[in-house]
């Protein structure tokens, strides 16, 4: 269904797999493959789904780089304003202050740097969050420090 011809199958697959009881990293997987379907509603019923999926399945499913792929192929929405574009927006921020992410440094800083970089049209509202995004990040190293009894590297500098 995910794949049929008709946009209206398509798209009311994505809402029926998306509102399943038993949503798992496969279902998700397909979903997030549907963000870049060549039908506009279909692709905002994707990211629609993925937004109000539970962000730990969310990352447990998608690697950083279909992450990259995923939110670019909304954000590259030709009208910023458009539900397609706030919905890719709300699934960065949802992704970006989520406790879900492990690695130091996280994925999250590598994909914050790639979007500063490429995305003028989102810059400013990442600056509007970024002590959200790093106040996650804080956390995550001062838990990485205390479970493995590292203490942080202390700086020479004056």
């Amino acid at each position: 269904m995910l794949f049929d011809p008709s946009t209206r199958v398509r798209r009311a697959a994505v809402q029926i797999l998306a509102a399943s009881p038993n949503v798992d990293q496969e279902l998700l997987t397909s979903i997030a493959i549907k963000t870049r379907d060549v039908d506009k509603k279909v692709r905002l019923a994707a990211f629609s789904s993925l937004r109000d999926a539970p962000m730990e399945l969310l990352i447990a499913s998608i690697t950083p780089k279909e992450w990259e792929t995923v939110l670019r192929c909304g954000l590259c929405d030709n009208e910023p304003s458009s539900e397609l574009s706030v919905a890719a927006k709300e699934l960065l921020f949802k992704y970006l202050t989520c406790d879900d992410i492990s690695g130091l440094p996280s994925a999250r800083l590598n994909m914050l740097q790639g979007f500063m970089e490429n995305f003028d049209e989102i810059r400013d509202a990442l600056e509007d969050h970024i002590e959200d995004i790093f106040e996650k990040e804080v956390a995550q190293q001062e838990l990485a420090w205390a479970t493995d009894d590292m203490e942080p590297e202390e700086s020479t500098d004056l």
